[in-house]
Order: C-alpha cells, then structure tokens, then sequence
C-alpha cells in the first residue's frame, strides 16, 4: 500500500497514483451526475475527463461504493490551447491549468469538498494528505479555472 501520492513523468503526460486513503477521499469528492460509472465483470470505473488534457479515473472492486485507487493524469503537451502547463524539474513541481470556464464549472459542480467565498469568488479544493497533490477550482467572472498543483507537499496553504 503506498504511503504518499506517486508523481511520473514521461515525455507525454504526468501521472498522479493517490494512497488508498486520499483515493477513497477523492472518489467520495467527485460523486455526483458528472462521473458515469462504466460497468465492467468485477470492476467498476469512474472516469472524468477534459479532452486529452486531464482525466481522473477511479477503480474500484465489486461491491464497494468508493474507490481505492484513483489516477490523475495529464497531459504534458494540452490540446486545448486555453490549457497550459507549467513545470520547474528543478523542484520537481508541476502546475496545469484548466482554463475553459464550462470545464471549470463542471469540475467545480462535481466536487462534493468544502465551498469557500474569497471575496466573491467561488473557491474548491481537495488535497493529497501529504499535500503532494493540490487540486482546486475557482469561479469569477474573470479568471474562472481549475488547477492541479504538484510539488513537494510543503505547501502552507489551507486544505480541505
């Protein structure tokens, strides 16, 4: 059982492998009409996805209502030219941003975490337990986007 999140990178995407315990979080947060569960013999997957760019997928075993074992990938080089992704390979952090506002709110309306108001802005947030991972949604009129936050987990900033 892995202990803290797992991040590869290789040439064309970047993959995040959350613990049991943050892929059980992450599969209750992302319940809702957005996610389809595709039903399989003896697993059942739930897969979000925005185009080629990020896509969350959730495994789980026959007969358990939540997943543990939950994926985020994405994609190095985004096809859609309003997503764009940052990476210092010196800290090994990593930031994408998912900047088509339909996107964003539909991302935002499926995470079931705490709401924030930050000065009239609409703001969601789930994070790896180790903080490794940071995924957070916010909604305004101008700057309406998604985030996925890769580092080092030293992040000082609140959590879910």
């Amino acid at each position: 059982m892995a202990t803290e999140t797992a991040v590869i990178v290789d040439s064309e995407e970047i993959l995040v492998r959350l613990t049991t315990a943050d892929s059980t979080r992450l599969s209750k947060a992302l319940e809702g009409p957005s996610i389809q569960p595709v039903p399989a013999p003896a697993v059942k997957k739930s897969v979000l996805e925005f185009g080629k760019d990020l896509a969350v997928e959730c495994v789980s075993s026959a007969g358990l209502p939540v997943s543990k074992d939950c994926t985020v990938s994405i994609n190095l080089k985004p096809l859609a030219s309003e997503n764009f992704v940052t990476s210092d390979t010196t800290t090994n952090e990593h930031m994408f941003q998912l900047r088509r506002v339909e996107d964003a709110k539909r991302l935002y309306s499926t995470m079931n975490v705490k709401e924030w108001d930050l000065q009239g802005s609409l703001y969601k947030r789930f994070t790896s337990s180790d903080n490794r991972m940071i995924l957070e949604c916010i909604l305004d009129d101008e700057r309406s986007r998604c985030s996925v936050f890769l580092g080092n987990g030293q992040s000082d900033d609140f959590s879910d």
